[in-house]
């Protein structure tokens, strides 16, 4: 069975990354989040 959610206001990335990830990711947390994650981000960030 299928399960989709529709978040009602939006969330710029690095809001979305910093609750997320914690105050003080590691640099290779935070790099892998970004790879992970890069459909997310704007061009050119």
């Amino acid at each position: 069975m299928a399960q989709s959610y529709i978040n009602d206001r939006t969330t710029d990335y690095s809001s979305l990354k910093s609750r997320l990830m914690g105050s003080a990711p590691s640099q290779q947390r935070s790099d892998h989040f970004d790879v992970l994650n890069r459909h997310l981000r704007p061009e050119g960030a």
